[in-house]
């Protein structure tokens, strides 16, 4: 999400770029209207040098790739551009954008030929929140949106789903399920009267269930960072290792209810049901309002989009 981010600032520049992705035709349904090419390119070197020739800037966005491929990168483009979350390699000459909040405290190393940009005002969001109306602070808690992502691997939308239906059946329940939710017949199984299932929606759609929502039940990723945006009050499930830092740096910031991680998920549940009866309250919902939308403002992308077209130039 955030790469799509950064190809909407750059195509609102009048440049438009290819998105090289490791994954199979299946993502064509993400990448609609985005000129992209889909191989294993960690494994086919050759290919992704062969397609990135003469490239003014290359940006890398991943969790697998070594180092060597990397120091490739940097020696075969004017500027290389690496997206990090947790320092997790020593990266080669370039810049390395790391917009989380907590991305400052990491003690990243200096030296010649590395710039950073580090922070939620570099945080790439869709274009789509760019622009954001006011979101009203309900006196009563009235729908709780739940989103763990593209896949879902962990099958917690159910095992979520069934705790609300159970203990708030008056509430009304969002879910978003996603691409490559394998459990899809489960959560409509789970639902009840109040449930909405909304299928793969795009940005716009998204957007919109957030400024319904008074309550958001959230994996600690990049959708984590566009409910900040929009303000919505949120409890995290951290789903991955690399989305610790992520959760912890926005309860750090008076955001965000952190649940625990996925595996331990009786206490993950028991921690939802707690920290949902503590958001009931509107001046606490208020104050995380205030604490997420103070800190990213949704121009991250272009900011960084902006920082190098300048250091192109220069």
């Amino acid at each position: 999400m955030r790469c799509s981010a950064l190809y909407g600032a750059f195509k609102y520049r009048g440049i438009r770029p290819l998105f090289i992705v490791n994954a199979d035709k299946s993502i064509k349904g993400i990448l609609k209207k985005k000129k992209y090419a889909a191989f294993n390119w960690i494994k086919q070197e050759n290919k992704l040098f062969d397609l990135i020739e003469g490239a003014d800037i290359v940006v890398v966005d991943s969790y697998l790739a070594k180092e060597g491929i990397y120091k490739r990168i940097s020696e075969a483009t004017r500027i290389a551009v690496f997206l990090d979350d947790n320092k997790r390699i020593d990266y080669p000459k370039g810049v390395v954008v790391n917009g989380g909040i907590y991305a400052k405290s990491l003690k990243y190393p200096r030296w010649k030929g590395l710039v950073y940009l580090l922070g939620p005002e570099y945080q790439p969001l869709r274009s789509e929140f760019l622009s954001m109306p006011a979101k009203k602070i309900r006196k009563h808690v009235k729908d709780i949106m739940i989103t763990m992502g593209g896949d879902d691997p962990h099958n917690l939308t159910a095992k979520i789903l069934r705790l609300c239906v159970k203990n708030y059946p008056h509430l009304e329940k969002k879910i978003i399920v996603g691409s490559y939710f394998k459990n899809a017949r489960e959560i409509r199984e789970s639902s009840d009267r109040l449930t909405e299932l909304f299928y793969s929606p795009g940005a716009d759609k998204i957007k919109k269930v957030m400024l319904k929502s008074d309550i958001a039940i959230t994996t600690g990723g990049q959708t984590l960072n566009e409910l900040a945006r929009v303000g919505v009050p949120a409890i995290a499930v951290v789903t991955a290792e690399n989305q610790l830092a992520n959760v912890l740096g926005w309860k750090k910031a008076g955001y965000v209810e952190y649940a625990g991680r996925w595996r331990d998920q009786e206490r993950l549940l028991n921690n939802i049901l707690n920290f949902i009866k503590l958001l009931k309250s509107r001046q606490v919902r208020a104050v995380k309002n205030y604490a997420g939308k103070r800190r990213i403002n949704g121009r991250g992308g272009s900011k960084v989009v902006q920082f190098l077209l300048n250091h192109l130039n220069t």
